[in-house]
């Protein structure tokens, strides 16, 4: 459709007055031009979020267990230790993927997997420590077990302020990963919100009118 449309362009000339007489003018296939070139990054960016889709789900369904690695790993005399129990791993992960991005070798289809998982793998690790705020137990820390004995306050602080934190790094990551994508559909929503809203205004405007 791109191609039929820039060679009736050309036929056209671009000018209006060249187009008179002719079955299509040059303003029309303008119109039609700036469409297609929308509605084409709109389906672009629905076919990458499509793809990708299933490799978030990976990352997720690894995340939303991550934390409790620790009792593996550590013993269940370890469980909530901080260190698990923190994005301080994803803080890591997060600036070793912006280098890579920012690099002269990075890669667009590899750029979008890493940002697929580590973007969904962040978000399900601040979802398990929303939901352990909520499940009463201390945090476990190096040397002096508890931060502060006798109440639970500030292992929630711990983990809110934590799962905040995971929430962030997941954001910075799926914009990093997926920013255009994201922007075409924002532009696409807006200006088709926009219309509506003219729309909406313009028949409340004539039913007064009557």
């Amino acid at each position: 459709a791109g191609v039929v449309i820039d060679r009736l362009l050309q036929e056209a000339g671009g000018d209006q007055d060249s187009a008179d007489g002719k079955l299509v003018n040059a303003d029309f296939l303008k119109k039609a031009n700036s469409a297609l070139k929308t509605h084409k990054e709109l389906i672009k960016a629905t076919a990458v979020m499509t793809v990708f889709t299933p490799v978030g789900l990976f990352g997720f369904n690894h995340g939303i267990t991550a934390p409790d690695l620790d009792i593996s790993i550590l013993g269940i005399g370890k469980h909530r230790y901080f260190l698990f129990h923190s994005a301080i791993g994803l803080a890591v992960l997060r600036y070793f993927y912006k280098l890579y991005t920012e690099s002269d070798k990075s890669n667009e289809i590899i750029k979008k997997l890493g940002g697929a998982v580590l973007g969904s793998y962040a978000l399900a690790v601040g979802v398990h420590l929303t939901i352990d705020v909520f499940q009463p137990k201390s945090v476990v820390f190096p040397f002096v077990g508890s931060l502060v004995n006798g109440t639970l306050i500030d292992d929630n602080i711990w983990l809110m302020g934590n799962a905040l934190w995971a929430f962030k790094i997941s954001k910075d990551v799926f914009v990093l990963a997926f920013g255009e994508e994201l922007n075409t559909v924002k532009e696409f929503v807006k200006d088709k919100y926009k219309g509506a809203e003219k729309l909406k205004m313009e028949n409340k405007n004539r039913q007064e009118a009557l």
